[in-house]
């Protein structure tokens, strides 16, 4: 799964190469990263996936519901 984080439009337009799942502008991380999250383990369908990544050097850990 990728998530683009940018604050330049020209990435972002270049990322669809790539397929990203999603495209966050970054200005709206910490409320766009959440739900893309939340969606991505949706499409999952598994009841205890849990997903760790590192964002501006400070960890994160989300578990779906």
């Amino acid at each position: 799964m990728v998530i683009l984080v940018t604050a330049y439009d020209n990435l972002a337009i270049q990322s669809f190469s790539y397929g990203p799942f999603q495209i966050i502008r970054k200005e709206r991380l910490e409320e766009d990263l959440p739900k893309a999250v939340s969606r991505f383990l949706k499409i999952r369908q598994r009841k205890q996936e849990v997903l760790e990544f590192q964002v501006k050097g400070e960890n994160y850990t989300y578990k779906s519901v």
